[in-house]
Order: C-alpha cells, then structure tokens, then sequence
C-alpha cells in the first residue's frame, strides 16, 4: 500500500514532505488574520478560528509554506460563520472540521483532489439544503448520500474522489457506475452495502482501508489499463499481484498467484462459500486464522511454507491436507511469554528469576473433519501441537507416509510431556492409522501393515477395515486380498486367521 500512497501523491503534484497523514513535529503556532494555524516542517495546518468571524478565505501559503490540512473541528465554535473559500493547496479536511458552523451556506471549493473525512461539513446550511438529494457532491468529490437510494447510481463525469464512508452500509444500492475521471475511492466508501458488482475504471489510483469491507460481490473487475489494481477470481490485488486489497465473502474457488508470498492473517475467515483453494509455489506464510471457518475440504501445502501461524485452518471442514514432497518440518505457532518475577535477598539485593510459559497454537486447531493426512518422505520434524485438538474425540484419522515404516521412525515428532500436549498437541498424530510403503516390492499375502510379517496386529486392522472404522492403503489393499480376487471381505478375513493358526 506505500507504493499506492507515493503514486497518489505523485499524481496530484505534491511532495511526500506537505502530505497531512505522514505529520511531522509541530514545531510553530500562530495567528493569520482570523485564523489559527501550526506551522510544520514542510506545510501549514490550519486548527482554529476567531468564533465571531462571517467569512474565511484560506489563504494558499503562510510564512512561505503551503496551507495543506484543515485539522479535526478547526471550526468548532464558529457559529456565525457563512462562507469559506478553501484554496487548491489544501488536500486534507479533517473529521467534523466545520460540523458546528449551522449558519454555513457557502462553500468554494478548488477542482482537485481533497481528502474529506467523515462528518466535515455535516450540521451546516449548505450540507441541509443537500438533504434531498441522493448524492451530494462537493466540489469534484462525492461527499455524502442521504435519503432513499436508488439500487443503481451513476457518478457524474469529472468526479475525482469518493469521500469516507459515503454509502456505509447502504444496502439499498447494488449497482454504482464509476467514471472514468475517478481517482480515489475513500476510506469506508461501500462499507457493508448492497453491492453485488463493482467495476473500477482504469483512473483509479487509491483505496482506502476497508472500502469495500463485508460486501457480497458476485463479479469485480479492474480495467485492464489500471496501473494500480488488477483482478482475479473476483478478488482484488495490487497490479504485480503480490499483496492481497479485497477478498469478497462470495469466493467459492480460489487459485492464489504465484506472486504471492504471504496469506494475511483472517484473509479467508468464516468464508463458508469457499470450497476451493490452490495454494501458490511461492506461499512461505499462512496467517493467523487465514482460512478459519470455511467450506474447504481438502488442501494441499506446498513445501515452501515455513511458517502456518495459530488457527490457521481451524473449525473448517478440512477433512484431507497434502503436504508437499520436499516438505521438512510442519510448523506450528509457538508463542513464548516471557515473565519475570524480581524481589531482594536477605541482604537486600536484587534477586530475580525468569520463568518462561509456552502457547502451543496449531495451523489445524479444531479441524474436527480430518480425515486424511499425507506426508512426504523428505518429512524430519513435526512441531508442537501442529494438529491440537483436531479430532482426537471424534474418530481416528489415517496419516498416508510416503516411505517406510523404519523411515517414519527416524521423523522427530516433538510430544513432551506436559498439558497442553496431553490435552490436544501431537496425540492425534500418535494415535492416529498409520499408512506406510512397503519395505520391497515383494508382496505377502496377509501383511496388512506392512511390517514383513504376518501377525495378529494385521487382522486387527482388517476387520477394522471391515467394520469402516480404517482405509487402506493402495499397499495395504493387495496384501490383504489374500485370495487376489481384486476385493477385500470376510473371507479374506478367515483366510488370514485360519493361516494364523496353522
């Protein structure tokens, strides 16, 4: 979002030095004429007003510096305020800047660009000789929408900005036509409204934080020329699709960009509509909560993911995860807190100790539909709590271990023994069915678990199989088909005990 901001400021012919969000030390205040002002490094921020005063005209520079910002209520108490000309320099209004001026009527304001917070001029004559109309524009900006709403709005050509919170939860439009001249679409602009589609025209150049936030969309689009935003999947990416703007709560399926790195932290959360997701080669990052609550039944991890943070998948339906050949460690989320409790010695000098207490946060906390795990060959370390609580109280699930029985012994499951562990952490994972491939290609008949023997433990898991309470392997299904007639039942079975006893 910085590349964004610089861009914005660029295109509007100022320098990052005068820009009122990033305010330097206030270092200077003064009077000019009826005005109050702080005087800052590189720019003048007006922030009062003699009360008694009828007429304003802002001047565009003071001691040799741009007037740039109107702060947060500069007007509050000028009530018998009637007309203000605010010159091109100023680029900011701040919050209720002038909501106390009830005698305010007339407004001149410069065709460019200006950052209008909530509420700016809300509680004057001009903005209550407004209130009949659906949108209300101020200078070449929308300033704020009143009354009943048509379902489809159409913003007049040479409108450059949509100022904060215009429509917020406006539910009552489903449909805006945005023109071409658009440039800024403000913080909170459709906030939860009724909007289903959304096309964002190639002048765009800045969103704010959560302007679109909790809307359905069915399609968004970005105009292919966009230099700034781009689309896929109907989620909206900045233009080299490294950085995640907005996810709608209608996506379905998803195959995320190899261009991105990090998925951020609830990106997905209680997206029950998604079923489908492709996790990119360049993933390293699964952020807290990312996918929490939604529709996906099975994922696959790719092995470049180093770092799957607290319930990452958690209370979705996952009931199979894929982890990706070439994988090393599946990580969890350890949180360290450290305390330290200081006191004095009998002599009265400081004595202190540290005691250090863990969080085990697992990626797949509360996946209570696990069914399926596979693990690669490449696998040396399963860390604390990766799968907690997953379904240790519903059923078992079955981990699919693409190598030997001897080789998982060598993995390093990390199961110490405290509580937290014992409470959920990595019992699922030991005593979860193992799948594992068979040591030669020689095939014998009644190794089901493929040990290289015959046992009883191999008819326990096949009348398991047989009550549905176990899968078998690929591996596993031929060498319980004793009788090699493509199908495992009760007669392989019997053939299997009845060789037990002989």
């Amino acid at each position: 979002m910085k590349k964004q901001i610089l861009a914005f400021i660029s295109a509007i012919g100022l320098v990052s030095s005068v820009l009122p969000v990033t305010v330097s030390a206030k270092i200077v205040s003064g009077n000019y004429e009826a005005l109050e002002y702080y005087e800052n490094s590189g720019y003048i921020e007006i922030v009062g007003c003699e009360t008694d005063v009828t007429e304003v005209i802002i001047p565009e520079i003071i001691n040799n510096k741009p007037v740039t910002k109107i702060a947060e209520k500069a007007f509050k108490d000028c009530n018998d305020l009637i007309s203000v000309t605010i010159p091109e320099t100023i680029i900011y209004i701040g919050t209720n800047a002038f909501t106390s001026c009830e005698n305010l009527k007339d407004i001149q304001m410069p065709e460019t660009y200006i950052e209008i917070k909530r509420g700016a001029f809300h509680g004057t004559k001009w903005y209550q000789s407004h209130r009949y109309e659906s949108v209300t524009y101020l200078g070449n900006m929308v300033y704020s929408s009143q009354g009943d709403l048509p379902s489809e709005i159409t913003i007049k050509d040479g409108t450059l900005g949509i100022g904060e919170s215009v429509f917020y939860t406006r539910d009552d439009v489903t449909k805006i036509n945005l023109p071409d001249s658009l440039q800024v679409i403000g913080e909170e602009a459709f906030y939860y409204s009724g909007l289903t589609s959304l096309e964002i025209p190639d002048s765009v150049i800045f969103i704010g934080e959560d302007a679109f936030k909790g809307l359905k969309l069915e399609s968004l689009t970005v105009g292919e020329n966009n230099a700034y935003f781009a689309s896929k999947d109907n989620i909206l990416y900045n233009k080299d699709f490294t950085e995640f703007i907005f996810i709608p709560s209608t996506v379905t399926q998803v195959e995320i960009p190899d261009t991105i790195t990090e998925i951020p932290n609830g990106a997905f959360e209680n997206y029950k509509n998604l079923t489908s997701v492709i996790l990119p080669a360049s993933l390293e990052i699964i952020g807290e909560h990312a996918f929490d609550n939604t529709g996906i039944s099975e994922i696959k991890i790719p092995k470049t993911v180093t770092t799957i943070k607290n319930y990452a998948f958690a209370y979705c339906d996952l009931e199979s995860i894929t982890f990706e050949e070439g994988m090393t460690i599946l990580p969890s989320d350890l949180v360290t807190v450290e305390t330290i409790y200081c006191g004095v010695d009998e002599n009265g000098q400081p004595d202190g100790w540290t005691e250090y207490s863990y969080e085990f946060n697992g990626g797949f906390l509360h996946s209570y539909a696990l069914k399926k795990i596979y693990l690669p060959n490449t696998l040396e370390i399963i860390e604390e709590n990766v799968f907690g609580n997953c379904n240790n109280y519903k059923h078992q699930f079955d981990i699919y271990y693409n190598s030997t029985r001897a080789d998982w012994q060598k993995v390093n499951i990390c199961k110490e023994d405290n509580a937290i562990l014992e409470s959920g952490g990595n019992e699922a994972i030991l005593k979860a069915n193992m799948h594992y491939l068979p040591d030669s290609d020689t095939i014998l008949a009644g190794d089901v678990n493929l040990d290289g023997r015959v046992s009883v433990l191999d008819g326990v898991i096949l009348q398991k199989y047989l009550l549905n309470q176990y899968n078998l392997s690929k591996y596993e299904f031929e060498r319980a088909d004793l009788n090699q007639d493509g199908v495992v039942n009760i007669y392989d079975l019997c053939l299997l005990k009845k060789n037990l006893v002989s």
